[in-house]
């Protein structure tokens, strides 16, 4: 049995990855995994201020916000080859606007 979790990074609000995930899954081949959840994890938001004036006004300030969300998805496998076959066909399909990190964990049968 095969743990794969990925990790989505963007710094657009993550809304349809679990739509995405599901027409995967439609995909003859894939008809035997199972999607544990959805989580999401805090946003992290950085404030950077500039200076409007180069000298003497401190008080003529701009402030800009770079929010950056991020999502976990687990998915089971029982087979490695289609683990493998997932993880091409997810960064064909949703590594247009996202960053993706792939972690893979054998869970032994003594577990289950």
């Amino acid at each position: 049995m095969y743990i794969l979790r990925i990790t989505f990074k963007s710094i657009q609000k993550i809304n349809n990855i679990k739509k995405n995930l599901l027409k995967l899954k439609k995909i003859n081949k894939f008809k035997n995994i199972q999607i544990k959840g959805i989580f999401k994890i805090k946003d992290k938001n950085k404030i950077f201020t500039l200076l409007k004036s180069p000298h003497v006004n401190k008080k003529a300030r701009e402030h800009f916000i770079y929010k950056n969300y991020t999502q976990k998805i687990e998915v089971k496998f029982s087979n490695i080859m289609e683990l493998f076959n997932f993880i091409i066909i997810v960064k064909k399909v949703l590594a247009k606007n996202f960053i993706i990190n792939f972690k893979i964990i054998k869970q032994s049968k003594k577990c289950l």
